[in-house]
């Protein structure tokens, strides 16, 4: 700093310790004149004094934001501007700027609220009926388990070696060998030249009557059992 410029702080700090408390109470010089209170220095250097200080500078020119935040919608379709701030309008932080139509995004809204509302329902209702059933299930339980265990006995009772359809074959056996012996015995009785007497029509019924039984129970009985058991 120069030397004339540090004397002209020191003497403006000095004029305003000087006037004190009074400064604001005396009127304003006119444009163009110096002060007359500037204590203790001459004329010119009052007037030099004043036009410094009074010293204005006036340019021409645009104010623009430094950084500037583009501001997009986050909801698709369109959208009917309600209100906005006028373009150039002061504006403070938390100021609203500009306010959009939402009546179409309150029904949707509420139409999705409904239907989460509605499902929940229909998580709430499935899962008493699957707590429903799990009882049910733990109350028949007991009762399956021993129909299965009946089942088993009942398969095994007939089909198992020593059951119910190995008797019957076996009875079905005996009743052909007893048939195909009377069957024998009443053809060696008869004469080649007589007509067929009816005890060996009787004796070939009952062996056919027993080939038959035996021939339903293996093809048929037995598998149709089998898969019922």
């Amino acid at each position: 700093m120069q030397p004339s410029a540090r004397w002209l702080t020191a003497t403006i700090v000095a004029i305003v310790i000087a006037r004190g408390p009074h400064a604001s109470a005396q009127p304003a010089p006119s444009e163009g004149q110096p002060q007359e209170d500037f204590r203790g220095l001459t004329p010119a250097e009052a007037e030099a004094l004043d036009r410094r200080i009074k010293q204005t500078v006036r340019e021409v020119g645009v104010v623009g934001s430094a950084s500037v935040i583009e501001l997009h919608g986050q909801v698709q379709g369109e959208a009917v501007v309600v209100s906005a701030v006028p373009h150039g309008g002061l504006v403070r932080e938390g100021d609203l700027l500009v306010a959009l139509d939402d009546s179409a995004l309150r029904q949707d809204l509420l139409r999705q609220r409904k239907a989460v509302e509605e499902a929940r329902a229909g998580v709430e209702t499935a899962q008493a009926e699957v707590e429903s059933g799990i009882g049910r299930t733990r109350e028949e339980l007991p009762v399956a388990e021993l129909r299965l265990r009946v089942a088993e006995l009942a398969r095994s009772r007939y089909l198992d070696k020593g059951g119910e359809l190995e008797i019957e074959l076996a009875s079905l056996d005996r009743d052909i060998a007893l048939a195909e012996r009377r069957l024998k015995a009443a053809e060696q009785a008869d004469a080649p030249a007589r007509p067929v007497p009816l005890a060996r029509a009787k004796a070939q019924a009952e062996l056919d009557a027993a080939l038959a039984a035996k021939e339903l129970l293996a093809r048929h009985v037995r598998p149709h059992q089998t898969a019922v058991l």
